[in-house]
Order: C-alpha cells, then structure tokens, then sequence
C-alpha cells in the first residue's frame, strides 16, 4: 500500500524510509528513551525499521505495521515517529508507538501526530480499536494516549526490564462508536 504523507498544523508525517534510521539511532542514543513494543523495550533501529519499512509495501490488507517519520513544517527536521504495528486488518486493530528526540520534548508534538495517526488509521485502513502500552514511570508518554483519547485498561506487573530492573507497564485502549455497532 503507497502511505499518503499526512500533514498536521505544525508537522508533516512521511513514510519513513532507511535513510532516515541514522538519525533515528543519533537521536535515540543521545537521550532517555524507552520502547515498548510488542513486548520489547529495546533500540533495535536498523533491524526494527527495515522490518516494518517492508511491511509498508504489502497491499492493504495485509499490512501488519506503517512507521511514519514525523518532521517540522518550519524546518524539515527529523524529530520522532509513530508507527502502528501489530496491525490485525480483519480484527479492525493496531497497537500504536511513537517517540520524539529529548530536544523537542514537552512542546505537543507526539500528541499532534499521534492524533493524525489514529485519525488516518480509522479513516483509511478502517481501524477501530488501538492499543498501546508504556511504562507506569513515563508520565509524558501517559499524558500523550490520555490527551488522544486512549484510556487506561490495564497494568501489567513487572512486565519489562528497562535499566536492569523489571518495571510495570500501563496498557491503554481506545474504541471508535463504529465497533460496537458491529456485530
């Protein structure tokens, strides 16, 4: 499936491509990040980004992740990305990821493009219920799902290692109207 660009009021959301992952990694290596994602937390950029940049090219319905590079409109600059991954097209659902580098934190941003990503997942792929999952410390990243909508549905307990010790991990969940009216 060919990925419309999606422009927000201060950010454009772009197809990431391989030669963004030098940056990523730059990004990602000079800053406190952790990442959960299907269970993981971990950096793996190169391997992590080519999988899911090959995933982008399969037909609709067999997608199973997209990864957005989110950029500034001002000045083209690479600051983060969102992704869907573990995208079930039949079931309607997808778990959402999403980082920006420390330098463009606390400014709205992952909030502004996670919202054209659901925006985009439920109008384009026909997606309805999203999922996404952070750390019980990461109070930034539980005000990013909260401010989109995601509401709290679960807590994992010592769920994943993240500096060498097991943390708990939030699971949050958003439901469009459509589902339940599905049968």
């Amino acid at each position: 499936m060919k990925l419309p660009d999606l422009p927000t009021a201060r950010l454009l959301l772009r197809p990431y491509v391989i030669q963004n992952a030098p940056t990523t990694e730059t990004m990602v290596d000079a800053q406190r990040v952790s990442f959960i994602s299907s269970g993981v937390i971990g950096t793996r950029f190169a391997v992590t980004h080519e999988a899911l940049i090959d995933t982008q090219d399969e037909p609709h319905n067999q997608l199973t992740g997209i990864i957005y590079a989110v950029m500034r409109h001002e000045d083209a600059e690479l600051i983060g990305n969102v992704s869907l991954l573990d995208i079930h097209i039949a079931d309607q659902r997808a778990e959402i990821g999403y980082w920006v580098g420390s330098a463009h934190w606390s400014n709205g941003y992952c909030t502004e493009a996670l919202q054209a990503l659901l925006a985009f997942a439920n109008a384009t792929l026909g997606i309805t219920r999203i999922t996404g999952r952070c750390l019980t410390s990461n109070l930034a990243s539980i005000r990013v799902m909260e401010k989109c909508g995601l509401a709290r549905e679960g807590l994992l307990r010592a769920h994943a290692k993240s500096g060498g010790r097991y943390e708990d991990v939030l699971m949050f969940g958003l439901c469009w109207p459509e589902r339940s009216q599905q049968s």
